[in-house]
């Protein structure tokens, strides 16, 4: 798989996540959109920590697995 389809599918998988938590009343109803948006910006701001240093690489999975649970009320 190249980038861009990368890409597509981390859009997708987390529109995915969004859509049921809001379904299952962990998140309020609205503009899905908009918290897919936030969520891919967090998770692409660990990556940046990650990779520059500031964060140690042993705990990107912990806080992508945090970020995901915080927007999808833990169902990441």
């Amino acid at each position: 798989m190249d980038m861009g389809e990368e890409a597509v599918r981390l859009f997708t998988d987390v529109g995915v996540l969004i859509r049921e938590a809001q379904e299952a009343g962990a998140l309020p109803p609205g503009d899905p959109e908009r918290l897919r948006l936030l969520l891919v910006a967090v998770l692409q701001g660990i990556a940046v920590l990650v990779t520059s240093g500031r964060a140690p690489l042993d705990r990107a999975e912990s806080l992508a697995h945090d970020a995901v649970a915080l927007f999808t009320g833990g169902a990441g």
